[in-house]
């Protein structure tokens, strides 16, 4: 059983990310990645493609375009290609700022805002694996370290696809630890639901589908996980 001041921490320590991270969205400039990762992402509403920043998946760039659809700017898809030996999100990145000169910041600050689940996941997820693994105060300290990290906090702030990532993938990973520990079919539905996500979210998790195998296979020679 949960004690009462863990079921406080967790909605705090949210709290206060939220706040930094809030802070963080709204004083940061553009940086050079994102630039091209909310065009692209609108490019993934507008035309149905995935052509732009196919070097990643595309969930979290078109997340963060959702506000867009829904407000009035300038677009100009001039560069647009579906070439796949040349790469203009770059392009069209920069192009979508000097269209839209100041108001280019308001329109990333709704694309941040909108990726701000993605790092409530990634929180909540380090929590509940710290706290099936070790209890509950060690489920808080993981989501401490995850909610005042400045590395989660920095990238989290930006429509990139690290924190994204990250967040899917420990959850995938929670996922398919309680599979092995009890592997009916509802577990693994989540275990392969989760895993799609963090497919679709950051190509690296691709390492995934050899990681878990070997996992699998070393776990049953070792006599399985605990049921939980």
């Amino acid at each position: 059983m949960i004690h009462f001041k863990h079921t406080v921490w967790v909605p705090a320590l949210l709290a206060v990310h939220l706040i930094l991270l809030s802070d963080t969205i709204w004083t940061y400039s553009i940086t050079v990645d994102e630039g091209a990762h909310l065009p692209a992402g609108l490019s993934h509403w507008r035309f149905g493609r995935l052509d732009l920043y196919r070097v990643n998946p595309p969930l979290v760039d078109t997340v963060a375009a959702v506000p867009l659809l829904f407000g009035e700017f300038k677009e100009d898809w001039e560069w647009y290609s579906i070439d796949k030996n040349t790469r203009r999100e770059f392009f069209i990145g920069k192009q979508f700022v000097d269209l839209n000169g100041s108001d280019s910041l308001r329109l990333y600050r709704y694309g941040r805002l909108a990726c701000i689940p993605f790092t409530l996941i990634g929180a909540i997820s380090v929590y509940w694996f710290g706290r099936r693994l070790y209890g509950a105060t060690s489920g808080i300290v993981a989501m401490c370290l995850w909610c005042c990290s400045p590395n989660v906090l920095g990238n989290a702030a930006i429509i990139t696809p690290d924190v994204g990532g990250a967040a899917l993938a420990i959850l995938a990973a929670f996922a398919f630890w309680r599979w092995m520990s009890c592997p009916d079919w509802s577990r693994t539905l989540v275990a392969g639901l989760t895993l799609g996500l963090a497919e679709l979210a950051k190509s690296t998790c691709v390492i995934f589908y050899g990681l878990w195998p070997v996992i699998w296979i070393i776990s049953r020679r070792a006599g399985g996980v605990n049921p939980l």
